[in-house]
């Protein structure tokens, strides 16, 4: 330390000009680890004071060289007193701006916490905002809480109308599938109608044939009956032509002949109508030609 007084007043003057940029470029350092942090009123004047300092220690530092150099001083004789006061000017200044790079170090990290409790007091309020929105009066809110209210009643707004247009689109959707639902109903009553009276046609059109079947029997019959008939009759006029005499039952046979050419026409005139459903006829037995017959023995 005592040999900055043989290094000469330009030494010295550029071993303090080093320690000042030292001094800046640590005061820049610290300036810019605090722009991390929340820019308050509190920060900016710490580091205006700081540099305040810093312009006042160099003023300090510039006078005591001044004073070194008073014409009234011998040059060798005030060097050892001036180093003296260099150094000491300079120990003094190198105290205060590590005091100060302490202090905004300190004030720096206590910015830090407040920024983190403030980040966790905003996210209770966020959870808590719900309940803010019907618990608290807006008589004795403040500005800052009246905005806060009004960005969770916004969001909440826009969560509704989200929330109220899909359960629209739902609502929309469960009817449109209701009405297919009703038409598909109807479509299915409609065809079970439809069903039961194809089922009633079918009924009656079985009925219809059952008795058509009934009836072409019954008229198979008939004519089986009638061609005997007829067969015997044409026997019994062949016979009776041949004799030259009339017998006494001629007249009747007659009759019958006609009544049986009749009952042919009538049963053939209820084939030719297949709707109409006339009582059954029951067959006459054969026994006509054998009594008349015995009429012409007799």
């Amino acid at each position: 330390m005592w040999g900055w007084a043989g290094e000469g007043l330009e030494g010295q003057e550029r071993r303090m000009g080093g320690w000042r940029r030292e001094g800046y470029m640590d005061a820049w350092m610290d300036g810019k680890r605090m722009d991390g942090c929340k820019r308050r009123g509190k920060t900016w004047m710490f580091l205006s004071s700081s540099m305040v300092g810093l312009t006042l220690k160099r003023n300090t530092l510039s006078q005591a060289s001044g004073a070194g150099e008073s014409p009234g001083w011998p040059r060798g004789a005030s060097s050892s007193a001036l180093g003296w006061q260099e150094a000491s000017g300079y120990r003094l200044a190198l105290k205060r701006m590590a005091g100060d790079l302490l202090s905004l170090r300190q004030h720096v990290t206590s910015l830090e916490v407040e920024n983190g409790h403030l980040r966790r007091s905003l996210a209770t309020q966020e959870d808590l905002g719900h309940a803010l929105l019907t618990d608290v009066d807006l008589d004795v809110m403040t500005r800052e809480e009246l905005l806060d209210r009004l960005t969770t009643l916004k969001r909440k707004l826009v969560a509704s109308t989200a929330e109220m247009r899909r359960l629209k689109d739902r609502v929309q959707q469960l009817q449109n599938e209701l009405i297919r639902k009703n038409d598909r109903e109807k479509e299915l009553v409609l065809l079970q109608r439809a069903h039961q009276q194809q089922q009633a046609a079918l009924r009656r059109c079985q009925e219809k044939v059952a008795k058509t079947k009934g009836l072409e029997e019954t008229v198979r019959q008939q004519e089986k009956v009638i061609k005997v008939m007829e067969r015997v009759l044409q026997e019994q006029l062949t016979g009776t032509s041949l004799s030259t005499e009339k017998p006494s039952g001629e007249a009747l046979s007659e009759e019958v002949y006609t009544a049986l050419l009749a009952e042919n026409r009538r049963l053939r005139e209820e084939l030719a109508r297949p709707h109409h459903h006339p009582p059954p006829i029951s067959p006459r037995p054969p026994a006509l030609p054998v009594r008349l017959g015995r009429g012409e023995q007799g």
